[in-house]
């Protein structure tokens, strides 16, 4: 409103005192004026007092359009100057404060495109390794913890028979099950293709076998995409520290083996089926 009210009074008091120009475009004058509106608009209605910075902002941008629409309708000298320095300075304070605003929304998708996978949401290969080495060297004495290599068995083949972008959408479908079995403080990531890897932080064999009997449990469900109906079957191999290794590549190696003889006693019986049946 203030600002609104020293517009006014500036109006009336240059119309007696300065003079005016002689040639006026007079629509250019009304879209100039039009703007003015708009920006204050934003200031008071819009934003009100709960953006301070950015209302700060906008108030700087809305008095260069008000230098700009006095530049037309009257003589001021080194208006231009004025009103490029308060526009440059309200820009800067907007940009800074819609940072403010999205910061966290920013930093979620700094997140995501740093340390997950972009396919599947799970961590990526560095920032397992980097995570999961850190919880292997703040485990206490005599405690154990216990890495699952796992693999889906048959993927190839699915992405032979319905193409990769099928393929892709039941990965995710398939990391998204596997990630819902797991406990919050478990580290899932995937290490490439079809091949996962999961680190159970002060776990041992028998809680490593409820953990996978979990993941076997709901993968056995149907996935249904775009209309088709496909079962998954999953090996998995795995290595207890500090027994299989004591670092988190020989824990790796370890129950990559584990895994492939896993694979290799039901080679040929993987258990991937497909009927174009639409899922409900």
């Amino acid at each position: 409103m203030r600002t609104v009210l020293i517009f006014l009074v500036l109006i009336i008091v240059s119309s007696l005192v300065l003079p005016k120009r002689g040639e006026v475009d007079e629509i250019l004058l009304y879209l100039k004026l039009l703007d003015f509106g708009f920006r204050v608009l934003m200031v008071y209605i819009v934003y009100g007092y709960r953006y301070v910075p950015m209302k700060i902002g906008m108030s700087l941008i809305s008095f260069s359009a008000l230098i700009n629409f006095l530049d037309s309708y009257l003589i001021l000298p080194a208006s231009e100057l004025i009103e490029t320095l308060s526009s440059l300075s309200g820009c800067f304070v907007v940009a800074i404060s819609l940072l403010w605003l999205f910061k966290d929304f920013i930093s979620e998708e700094f997140h995501r495109l740093l340390y997950t996978d972009y396919l599947t949401g799970v961590l990526n290969r560095q920032t397992f390794m980097k995570l999961a080495s850190r919880k292997l060297q703040s485990l206490k004495e005599n405690e154990t913890a216990c890495l699952l290599y796992l693999d889906l068995d048959g993927f190839k083949k699915v992405n032979d028979e319905f193409g990769h972008s099928f393929g892709d959408k039941l990965l995710q479908a398939a990391a998204k099950r596997i990630k819902s079995s797991i406990r919050s403080s478990d580290l899932l990531g995937r290490i490439g293709g079809d091949e996962f890897v999961l680190f159970l932080a002060g776990a041992d064999v028998r809680m490593a076998e409820e953990v996978l009997e979990r993941i076997n449990e709901k993968l056995k469900e149907p996935f249904g995409i775009d209309g088709v109906r496909i079962e998954l079957s999953l090996s998995a191999g795995t290595a207890v520290y500090p027994k299989d290794g004591e670092s988190l590549e020989d824990l790796i190696e370890a129950s990559d083996k584990a895994m492939y003889r896993a694979k290799s006693m039901k080679r040929g019986k993987e258990r991937v089926r497909g009927s174009e049946e639409i899922v409900g």
